[in-house]
């Protein structure tokens, strides 16, 4: 471990499961008066369900940023075909891993139906 004091808060998170209990472990160290403060948060149930919440809110963000870049890009190989011969592998590679992907939000959006019925 480094002995250089920190400048600036610094934290980490951790999911695990203790005692059939999932429980977030969150520790902040930050600078203090008299060298590093630290805090260590343990959050569970209403705290750590409003966490998760959170989280899948930020990925669903994230998640539609990099489809509409994804589109951004491809549109841009479209319109730029006819200047060089584009390999074909690689637009296969990517159809398969837009299956993939479209598989996958197939069964989020199915379990989603299920948990609503």
């Amino acid at each position: 471990m480094s002995s250089i004091p920190i400048k600036k808060p610094r934290q980490v998170e951790i999911e695990r499961i203790y005692q059939n209990n999932h429980l977030l472990l969150r520790l902040r160290v930050m600078p203090g008066a008299y060298g590093e403060q630290a805090t260590l948060q343990v959050l569970r149930g209403a705290a750590l369900k409003f966490y998760q919440q959170q989280k899948l809110y930020l990925l669903s963000q994230d998640t539609l940023k990099l489809g509409k870049q994804l589109q951004i890009k491809i549109n841009q190989i479209y319109c730029r075909q006819h200047l060089a011969p584009f390999q074909l592998n690689s637009l296969l590679t990517l159809q398969k891993l837009l299956n993939n992907v479209e598989h996958q939000v197939e069964c989020i959006i199915s379990q989603q139906n299920n948990q609503n019925l």
